[in-house]
């Protein structure tokens, strides 16, 4: 049941990110390549850090895609 919880957090918070990063606004110093690549993400949960690596492309149609590497 922690692990479920604890996955569903990640997911959310991952969508979170999405969101806010696929807004136009681009700050000054930041690559306009967008948001494809691989991201690494760090939750801090009950005191313990857990690591994972997002990694966004785009399909043929140029939809966004993703895979979650724990």
């Amino acid at each position: 049941m922690m692990k479920q919880l604890a996955k569903v957090r990640t997911i959310r918070f991952i969508g979170i990110i999405i969101l806010l990063m696929s807004l136009p606004k681009v700050s000054s110093g930041q690559a306009k390549r967008g948001i494809t690549g691989d991201w690494q993400i760090i939750v801090d949960f009950k005191d313990r850090q857990m690591s994972s690596i997002m990694s966004l492309s785009k399909d043929e149609e140029g939809k966004l895609k993703g895979k979650l590497i724990n």
